[in-house]
């Protein structure tokens, strides 16, 4: 029986120096191996990540997943449960300073509040699986970034594929002291890590099989059974969130929209750029819809040449003619970007200054506005029409996006006129739009699916239309996609 102690580590020497002649020591008699696992870059560290990509190197029969922090006690005991299951062998956690006495509950800094000096029921810090076990549940889910709640993912797991850990009655470890690690709620990756674990079901896909990196692999002098490995540039395999995997497997049932739903959110929290300007767009109230639609537009616009026209009808204050900019600018295509609103308080929005609140986004944001004009009127107007025809000619537009008007006729009336000006080969996307869909409930605020009366213009005037193809649907947006004249 061979035994893999897998260690991920970054910047923490002194646990380390600690913790693994401690290892050795247990372990000494038995046929052992131990694998450092170093993230070697600067990013938020990646636990699961790490865990995963150290599979692929270590020939263990029994494999410890172990924290450098978590320093063992002589009554720890690193074995499977006899009955096979997986076992977690922390029955205790005592927090302490670097003299190894254990510290009254009052002094235990906020990071460590999870570590009560007391028997508890938490998960995480040492995980003992058999190669079986870790290939059954897929490994750890790559997905989480950061700190918080992918020991607890890992548990989920577990039971969901029918394995019971098993707790040893006995375990103690000392927490080692570090730099407080809890993050702040408005932390995108903590924000992100609960939405997943909320959803855990909806990303088992997602395991060892998904995650590369780049790895560089050293012996340590002076270390017997002790393998390091330097890890970077993680890559979590396409899915859902890319464009061509998505438009060949979607299909409209609730698992596959509650998937998208928890993915696209995902991948926008951890998109420095996108996560900022939807942040931005939340504090200042400059915006509805959710931030999962930012991957939407992320996804179109990397699917647009060179050069390309955008058209929104419905502007409010400017969240997606910004972001469209935005991309356009940070994938260096060239974009022309028009506006249609009626820049009042028309259909109850507020008494506002609208042009300052357009300009307020760009500027903040440090976005262009260089290549964005705004037509003022409503869709129906015909003066407004024929600019957008104007506009559009020779070719027509590469995305159009419906948002004005939520009444039957309007949107009757904007779907009939405007899709005429998109381009074959380009894109129009409805807002509102999926009343009728599958779509699960629990995942969007106050399940907000759409307008009746939007849907209901969709089924009469768009999707009998064979010019175009529905592609998919992120919660009430939808995509279609122009295929001919």
């Amino acid at each position: 029986m061979k035994y893999s102690i897998i260690i991920p580590y970054r910047d923490r020497q002194r646990h380390l120096e600690l913790l693994l002649p401690k290892l050795m020591q247990k372990f000494e008699g038995r046929d052992f191996e131990i694998f450092i696992l170093e993230q070697d870059d600067q990013e938020k560290f990646r636990l699961s990540s790490l865990y995963n990509i150290g599979y692929k190197y270590v020939a263990g029969d029994v494999l410890i997943f172990h924290d450098v922090d978590y320093y063992p006690t002589d009554d720890v005991v690193y074995e499977l449960a006899s009955d096979g299951n997986p076992t977690y062998p922390v029955r205790k956690v005592m927090f302490t300073d670097w003299d190894f006495i254990e510290k009254p509950s009052d002094t235990i800094p906020m990071g460590y509040r999870h570590f009560r000096n007391d028997v508890g029921d938490h998960w995480g810090g040492v995980f003992i699986l058999s190669r079986e076990h870790f290939e059954k549940i897929n490994g750890f889910n790559p997905l989480y970034i950061g700190w918080g709640k992918e020991d607890e993912d890992t548990h989920k797991r577990l039971l969901y594929y029918g394995l019971t850990p098993t707790r040893n009655t006995n375990g103690t470890f000392f927490s080692l002291p570090h730099k407080d690690s809890i993050p702040s709620l408005v932390d995108s990756s903590f924000i992100g890590n609960y939405n997943l674990l909320d959803y855990y079901e909806t990303t088992l896909d997602f395991g060892y099989t998904t995650i590369s990196a780049d790895v560089k692999e050293f012996i340590p002098e002076g270390l017997t059974n002790v393998t390091w490995l330097k890890i970077k540039n993680f890559k979590v395999a396409e899915g859902l969130f890319d464009w061509d995997y998505l438009i060949k497997n979607y299909q409209n049932t609730e698992d596959m929209h509650r998937k998208i739903w928890v993915l696209f959110k995902w991948c926008v929290n951890n998109d420095t750029q996108l996560n900022e300007h939807r942040t931005y767009i939340v504090k200042t109230r400059s915006g509805y819809g959710n931030r999962a639609f930012h991957w939407i537009w992320k996804l179109l616009v990397d699917q647009m040449p060179t050069s390309f026209k955008f058209l929104e009808i419905g502007v409010f204050m400017g969240q997606t003619l910004s972001l469209i900019q935005l991309l356009a600018e940070r994938t260096k295509r060239n974009v022309t970007i028009y506006g249609i609103t009626p820049l009042d308080s028309t259909d109850d929005h507020p008494n506002l200054n609208y042009v300052k609140e357009i300009n307020r986004v760009y500027i903040e944001q440090h976005i262009s506005e260089d290549n964005t004009s705004i037509f003022k009127g409503l869709s129906t107007d015909l003066k407004i029409i024929e600019m957008a025809k104007k506009t559009a000619h020779p070719d027509g537009y590469d995305m159009l996006y419906i948002d004005g008007g939520h009444t039957f006729d309007v949107v009757s009336s904007d779907i009939k006129i405007y899709k005429e000006l998109v381009k074959v080969g380009g894109y129009l996307i409805m807002d509102d739009a999926s009343t009728y869909l599958n779509m699960p409930k629990g995942i969007m605020r106050m399940d907000w699916f759409g307008i009746l009366e939007v849907s209901h213009a969709i089924k009469l005037y768009l999707e009998t239309d064979d010019r175009f193809q529905h592609l998919f649907a992120v919660g009430h947006n939808r995509v279609w996609r122009r295929i001919k004249e």
